[in-house]
Order: structure tokens, then C-alpha cells, then sequence
């Protein structure tokens, strides 16, 4: 374990198999919640990447082909 350090109070995280079930996980370990977190703001992040993408690129075609949206 690289981060020792415990919440006082137990935190909610999601795991896979948590979320299949539809509850949520518990853990004090800090560092299994960072874990836990990073995976999902990284998925978040990846969808809003795609979404600007998709977005330019709609715009660029219809500036290209000269479409009124």
C-alpha cells in the first residue's frame, strides 16, 4: 500500500460489482478511494473529448460543403 492514511469515516466509491448490484461500496482506505475515482473521471473526461470532436467536425463539414445547420 503506497498511501496509509484512512478516512475517519467510511467513504462511497463504485466498483463494477457494486454498480451491477445498484449500491454503493465502502472503504476508509484513502487510497482504494482515489483508486476507485480515477477510472471514472477518466471516462468522463474521454466523453467530453468526444463530444467537442464530434462537434467540430460537423462544423467543419458544414463550412466545407457549405450546409446551413
Amino acid at each position: 500500500m503506497f498511501i496509509r492514511q484512512r478516512f475517519q469515516k467510511k467513504r462511497r466509491t463504485i466498483t463494477w460489482k457494486s454498480m451491477l448490484r445498484g449500491e454503493w461500496e465502502y472503504t476508509t482506505s484513502i487510497g482504494s478511494y482515489v483508486g476507485r475515482w480515477v477510472p471514472w473521471i477518466g471516462a468522463v473526461l474521454t466523453a467530453y473529448d468526444l463530444a467537442i470532436i464530434t462537434r467540430n467536425v460537423v462544423h467543419r463539414y458544414m463550412l466545407i460543403t457549405g450546409e446551413k445547420g
